[in-house]
């Protein structure tokens, strides 16, 4: 029985991939048997207790990988990865209930100790029973190795590659916070191509590529974007766009916002604890020192943001500041419709130009119930939304489906870009707005081999401004699919340099920002 759980422990993957390493023979096995058949009793239960607390190691990291899989496809890492254990515990729980979420947790945690303790009594066993028994199961599994292919050491390997990933992980969080503190060597810029008009940065959550390339979500993606393109251009607006990479996949938005606004690859909890507490100018502060007001829209923020002092916003408005008076829509805590035509009536008490930086979360997990779209006369102070005005199931039937998962986020995704345009439409004017993805939605949802590819869209009325965007860009809102990635550190001197009588090498871009 032991010999049996510590073969599942070193095959088991933790990814939802190919089993054809299923029917290989880890050495260790044999290795264990053949230890036990020789030991005597008291080094033998030593040894099970040992194999026992390796076990135990192994199923913990296991499952820690086969979670951070599913949601952010890497493997887990104790250097970036310990932070996110509250804010998955908050969508679990927002998701799927308190009680649900506590009992699957303690039945991974019960899971684990069982493991470990039905590795130590039947190795224990075995070893009491040296000699025969022990000779006849390792016989068992070394005559196993002449029938199935012997896969080498499976479980020794783990402790020096996972001490190199961690090793490598302090080197590169080290080497980013040296490079944090170089100091910035361009001039301040003045933004003199966009004097005067407001400037909108709107985060869509989880817009990724595979939304307008997966064959699930591709026909709906490309019937709106297009649809919304033919009606702002009839507005008499002009529109790009190119793709982005994003530094996170699954989830951890900040992330994406701090790389943006920074111009810096802020991909781990650890890099963006350090931003925060540079000098590192943020895009928000540069604007406000060339004389745009900052305003930051978070319906996501329900808690305390130190960090909002870095960015240097004038005014910060989350979630109790939205001043939304109608019903939550589970983890969403209030639909994109009402956070857009609130961002209007906030830009418009504001005296002079204001950048503006929104997170538009509708499209955020669970992605149930979906929100109606409502005549935008209608929203008001959103006390409209009482529990009506929205379709779809708790989160817990939808997710009970995993076909009913993928159309739920792809319906959210719908909406959101239906919503933006119909506000572009209305609200825009002569602004700058850019619309741009925060990461790819988990590979749940995205698949496997998604890369972490967004969209990036700039609208203005001027097409002069969007001549002024660097590198190959696609006319309209349909990114060309061949077109090549820039990463989203990019952002911010497209619009600090492009933008600004700094003037503008794409080479250089994030090198000097």
């Amino acid at each position: 029985m032991g010999l049996l759980l510590l073969w599942a422990l070193a095959l088991v993957p933790a990814r939802p991939a190919g089993a054809e390493h299923l029917l290989q023979l880890p050495l260790e096995v044999p290795l264990v048997a053949l230890i036990l058949a020789l030991a005597p009793v008291s080094i033998g239960r030593v040894v099970a207790a040992v194999i026992a607390v390796v076990a135990v190691w192994l199923a913990m990291l296991q499952a820690a990988d086969l979670g951070m899989r599913l949601a952010f496809r890497r493997p887990f890492d104790p250097v970036l990865d310990l932070y996110v254990i509250r804010p998955a515990w908050e969508l679990a729980t927002g998701t799927f209930g308190t009680v649900t979420t506590f009992v699957v947790v303690l039945a991974v945690v019960v899971a684990i100790i069982l493991i470990g303790w039905a590795c130590y009594r039947a190795l224990a066993s075995l070893s009491r029973h040296s000699g025969r028994r022990s000779a006849m199961a390792a016989g068992v599994f070394l005559g196993l190795g002449l029938l199935v292919p012997v896969g080498g050491f499976t479980l020794l390997p783990e402790v020096p590659q996972r001490a190199e990933r961690f090793a490598r992980s302090l080197r590169e969080e080290s080497e980013f916070v040296r490079d944090l503190g170089r100091r910035e060597t361009a001039e301040a810029p003045d933004f003199a191509a966009l004097e005067g008009r407001d400037v909108y940065l709107l985060f869509v959550e989880s817009y990724g590529q595979s939304w307008l390339q997966e064959d699930l979500y591709r026909d709906d993606a490309l019937e709106r974007l297009t649809a919304v393109e033919s009606r702002l251009g009839d507005a008499g607006f002009s529109m790009r766009s190119a793709w982005l990479t994003s530094p996170t996949q699954g989830g951890q938005s900040w992330l994406a916002h701090a790389t943006a606004l920074s111009g810096l690859w802020v991909s781990s909890q650890r890099r963006y604890d350090a931003l925060i507490g540079s000098q590192r100018t943020s895009l928000n502060r540069q604007f406000r020192a060339a004389g745009w007001q900052t305003l930051a829209v978070m319906p996501a923020i329900s808690r305390d943001w130190p960090e909002a002092r870095w960015y240097g916003y004038d005014d910060l408005r989350d979630k109790e500041r939205m001043e939304y008076r109608g019903l939550p829509f589970e983890w969403v805590t209030m639909p994109d419709q009402y956070t857009l035509s609130r961002t209007t009536d906030l830009v418009s008490e504001m005296d002079g130009p204001v950048m503006v930086e929104a997170a538009l979360i509708t499209s955020h997990a669970p992605w149930t119930p979906l929100p109606d779209i409502l005549p935008w006369e209608d929203i008001g102070d959103g006390s409209i939304y009482d529990g009506s005005h929205r379709e779809g199931g708790t989160p817990a039937e939808v997710w009970d489906d995993y076909d009913d998962v993928r159309v739920a986020y792809g319906k959210t995704l719908d909406y959101s870009l239906e919503i933006i345009g119909q506000w572009v439409e209305r609200s825009a004017d002569d602004s700058l707005v850019v619309v741009l993805g925060d990461h790819q939605p988990a590979p749940l949802i995205a698949g496997e081999e998604a890369g972490a590819a967004v969209p990036v869209h700039v609208i203005s009325r001027d097409p002069d401004l969007l001549e002024m965007l660097p590198g190959a860009w696609t006319p309209g809102l349909l990114p060309d699919p061949e077109l090549a990635e820039r990463p989203m550190t990019d952002l911010r001197g497209i619009l600090s340099s492009c933008m600004s009588s700094l003037g503008c090498d794409d080479t250089q871009l994030a090198e000097n920002y």
